[in-house]
């Protein structure tokens, strides 16, 4: 018996000297364009309104700014918010205006390699919970 499990260990497998392959973090994933594919619209919970994107883009760049671009593939300069930056859970995506360092907080739902959704809740004039979703494609 002894001499089996001495051979069992002796055994190397080929992928033993592979590189592992990490997974990447939500911060490398955002990074690239996106398409905007749809938003949809709720208010106390019941969908109120949902359309398809425009054609539009959005750049998340690795040095945390963004490029918006419209359906033409134009950069269009008229959106203020003009850098991202992801809380430290990784839970919560800012766009922030750079000129007044304020920012839209929106929290991500779905992050993978080809899809991003995230929302940002709100409140209406009347009090009611508004939220809105918001789809894109890679």
């Amino acid at each position: 018996m002894a001499a089996l499990t001495l051979s069992l260990n002796s055994c190397k497998k080929e992928d033993d000297d592979k590189e592992v392959e990490k997974e990447p973090t939500k911060s490398e994933l955002i990074v690239g364009k996106w398409t905007w594919d749809k938003t949809e619209q709720y208010t106390n919970g019941t969908l109120q309104d949902s359309h398809d994107g425009d054609g539009g883009k959005i750049e998340f760049q690795e040095d945390h700014t963004i490029v918006w671009y419209d359906a033409s593939g134009t950069p269009d300069p008229s959106f203020d918010y003009n850098k991202w930056e992801l809380n430290a859970d990784e839970d919560l995506l800012f766009f922030v205006n750079s000129e007044d360092n304020e920012a839209l907080v929106t929290k991500l739902e779905k992050l993978t390699e080809s899809e991003l959704i995230f929302s940002i809740d709100s409140e209406a004039s009347n009090g009611d919970a508004r939220k809105i979703m918001v789809y894109l494609s890679k």
